[in-house]
């Protein structure tokens, strides 16, 4: 069957056939490939591709590359590297896991204690973490 134009029905045929030539490369080299949702019109389609290394957890992949990391926190004014440092609010625990340039008004992004994500903002953070700089 030739495809004239995309649209949902026939990419609702052919998720499915896309998703076994991914896995025929998981197959091969032991990753795991996903697709995500599909955008599409007429003549044209998009979609994000996700790649996983099965047993890797999401502890072990950071949000952002180490390497970056000290350069991204002088960026945004942060006078030292504040992945990995920890800070209260109410009840919870959040944790800073990464920072993220091009999030202007949220760039910090944490984790609570409880697994949920959440994205504050460098002056709320720099204020929880008793650093100078944050402004009330």
């Amino acid at each position: 069957m030739k495809i004239e134009k995309f649209d949902r029905d026939n990419l609702k045929m052919l998720r499915p056939e896309i998703q076994s030539v991914l896995d025929m490369i998981k197959d091969e080299y032991g990753i795991s490939l996903s697709i995500g949702n599909i955008s599409f019109s007429s003549n044209r389609f998009t979609t994000r591709l996700t790649a996983t290394i099965p047993g890797a957890s999401a502890e072990e992949q950071p949000d952002e590359d180490d390497q970056f990391a000290d350069l991204s926190a002088k960026i945004l004014g942060f006078k030292k590297n504040p992945v990995g440092m920890s800070f209260k609010v109410a009840r919870h625990t959040y944790t800073v896991k990464g920072l993220k340039l091009n999030r202007k008004k949220f760039p910090v992004s944490c984790i609570r204690d409880d697994g949920k994500k959440f994205k504050f903002g460098v002056d709320t953070v720099k204020i929880q973490l008793g650093m100078p700089g944050g402004t009330k």
